[in-house]
């Protein structure tokens, strides 16, 4: 069996890395909030495939216009949006 893939996506990948005011806001929005670090919530970060574009901008550009639905909490209501090219 060969060790080269028999397809290849061009796509993007967008990471979503949290930071100390999204924790402040996290322990404040939540009731009953867990013990929780930003080591905790940098430990499996959210990563999104998106179009290939030849200039970062136009990367920027994208997520920008979908920062809603790439911010969106990570729920099965939410599991059925998909991203258009």
């Amino acid at each position: 069996m060969s060790d080269y893939p028999k397809f290849v996506l061009n796509r993007s990948v967008v990471m979503l890395v949290y930071k100390q005011p999204f924790l402040d806001w996290l322990n404040i929005a939540d009731p009953n909030p867990l013990p929780m670090t930003l080591e905790d919530l940098q430990d499996d970060n959210d990563t999104f495939l998106i179009p290939q574009f030849d200039d970062l901008r136009d990367s920027i550009t994208w997520v920008e216009k979908r920062w809603q639905i790439v911010s969106e909490p990570r729920t099965p209501a939410c599991s059925g949006h998909h991203f258009a090219g």
